[in-house]
């Protein structure tokens, strides 16, 4: 399913994400508001495509 992404502007882009995401060096977990992210490289992503 694709979610559809709302506009940022200035006021949103920067410092706005910046405030929101997190990453602990002790788990090695990313944060994103209340979500956990996955980081994949380009080209591994690429390669789970095909």
């Amino acid at each position: 399913m694709m979610t559809r992404l709302r506009s940022v502007t200035r006021a949103d882009s920067g410092d706005d994400l910046r405030a929101r995401v997190r990453f602990c060096a002790e788990t090695g977990q990313i944060w994103l508001h209340e979500h956990r992210m996955l980081l994949v490289h380009a080209e591994a992503q690429a390669s789970l495509r095909k």
